[in-house]
């Protein structure tokens, strides 16, 4: 890296140099709010469109989610009891607390990037942890908590998602522009070929990437390039992009889940040049339908890419750390039916080999199209669905909606008709006793017939309270009115609505 920093600034230009922006001011309020030295209980804290932070609130959705009426006297504080009384399988027990705590985690906002340094919740400390002491080579990444700069961050929405925030982030903010992202091992999805000031290009995973790469740096050597490995390269290859990185305007993106053996930062050189995207099956396999993601590298490209994300739609869900933090806590937790629960303790180190903890991009393309739990399936289910309805307002305004109508027409076959059958169909899920639900969940977790169940009985209970609503539009996804507003107008090319001020 020493090289390619004195290359820079002879020059004096740094091609991968960011504009600076701002977040928005609330989010700058909030983040100041929790760095802050006052005792919590002191604290007043912002909500963006949440309900008031009560406890009595809190206990009430605890109840319901006991099955209990709201009013009806029961301590959600004592678990022991609580789990005693509805006959829970002790080994249970600590799904249904992961419960609790999830409830409490989904009223208020998470700061960006997931965890504050000051605080850095259950999961950021896990991963770090992962990666010092439960892989071959130990990789570490700063949490910010002395340094101020963080080099891990967390993200919603799975891989695309991931992709999208970094894409939006290089598109609007890097100073040279246009920039070349050189894409290997994996395909990407169409709607993150259009950014205007990113030249995307796929390079056949039969040909040697390093090769590639250095044919594309000879042809615009004043490019910055981002090579984007869906794939653990050869070892040959390997140490040309490392080479490459080195000396000419180069970064590398890897989406493959390599572990920290089988990844470029682990290189000399390379741990501010690489940027890892990870999904939870990095971790366990069963884990593969979780739409959580870590990001790790560059302190300033990861602040950039928090505050993207912030604008996008938000900050990560507080549940899904939760559960994925679980999952970390208690490995082979979710294994899947015939297989034991594993005690919290020593995890074994993942063989070493060239495909552990990268696989090929077929596998990986397989899972995700199947995964209820990926985000961008379930936009574009409920874009598919919202196309009728825009369909209709264009025949009585004749708008530019209408373009977005055309847009969102080209996912109706992928999302039509999923919940179709809920007009008429009783909660699939209402006769399960909550200890059988947990035991379902806990055992059926990687199955995405499963999550499709539990969805559709999610919904099947909200349009049962809100018959205004007509089901098979309705979808259910992780985050707020912010995440589905900016997800629905990515997807569906609306780039511009009217809000009524309702002050």
């Amino acid at each position: 890296m020493t090289s390619h920093i004195l290359t820079t600034a002879a020059s004096g230009v740094d091609p991968f140099a960011l504009r600076p922006f701002a977040a928005a001011k609330v989010s700058e309020i909030s983040e100041a709010t929790a760095l802050s030295r006052v005792p919590p209980q002191e604290r007043v804290n912002f909500h963006i469109g949440n309900p008031v932070q009560d406890s009595r609130l809190v206990q009430a959705y605890k109840r319901l989610l006991l099955g209990k009426e709201p009013g009806e006297p029961v301590n959600v504080q004592q678990i022991d009891r609580v789990a005693e009384e509805l006959g829970l399988d002790p080994e249970l027990q600590p799904l249904l607390e992961l419960m609790f705590r999830s409830v409490d985690r989904s009223v208020t906002y998470l700061p960006r990037g997931g965890f504050s340094r000051n605080d850095p919740g259950p999961l950021a400390p896990l991963v770090r942890e992962w990666l010092l002491e439960r892989q071959e080579e130990p990789l570490e990444y700063d949490l910010g908590a002395e340094s101020g700069k963080r080099e891990l961050s967390l993200a919603s929405g799975g891989r695309w998602e991931a992709l999208r925030v970094l894409f939006s982030t290089l598109n609007e903010h890097l100073v040279s522009l246009p920039a070349a992202v050189l894409v290997w091992g994996i395909e990407l999805p169409g709607h993150l070929l259009s950014f205007e000031n990113l030249r995307v290009e796929q390079l056949a995973k039969s040909v040697s990437v390093a090769e590639a790469v250095t044919e594309h740096l000879r042809v615009a050597p004043d490019l910055p390039h981002f090579v984007l490995l869906g794939a653990v390269p050869s070892e040959r290859d390997r140490r040309r992009l490392r080479f490459l990185a080195l000396e000419e305007p180069l970064r590398i993106v890897e989406v493959s889940n390599a572990p920290n053996h089988l990844s470029l930062a682990r290189e000399a050189g390379l741990a501010e040049i690489v940027l890892r995207i990870l999904t939870p099956d990095f971790f366990f396999p069963e884990l593969r339908t979780l739409s959580l993601t870590i990001i790790l590298g560059n302190s300033e490209l990861l602040a950039a890419f928090e505050k993207m994300h912030f604008q996008l739609k938000g900050t990560p869900s507080g549940p899904e750390i939760e559960l994925l933090a679980f999952a970390l806590q208690h490995p082979g937790f979710f294994a899947g039916p015939g297989k034991s629960r594993t005690a919290v303790g020593a995890l074994e180190l993942p063989a070493k080999t060239e495909q552990s903890g990268a696989p090929g991009a077929a596998a990986g393309l397989a899972s995700l199209s199947r995964s209820i739990g990926n985000y961008l399936s379930r936009v574009e289910g409920l874009v598919g669905r919202t196309a009728a309805a825009l369909e209709a307002l264009s025949e009585r305004v004749e708008t530019r909606a209408s373009g977005a109508t055309s847009g969102a027409a080209q996912l109706l076959k992928r999302g039509a008709g999923r919940f179709s059958a809920l007009r008429t169909s009783l909660d699939p899920l209402g006769h399960v006793a909550l200890p059988e639900l947990l035991e379902l969940f806990a055992r059926n977790l990687a199955d995405p017939g499963w999550e499709n169940e539990l969805e559709a009985a999610f919904l099947s209970a909200f349009a049962s309270q809100h018959p205004e609503y007509e089901p098979e539009a309705c979808l259910a996804l992780s985050g707020s009115a912010r995440t589905a507003l900016s997800l629905l107008g990515f997807h569906a090319g609306i780039r511009e609505v009217v809000v009524p001020d309702l002050s």
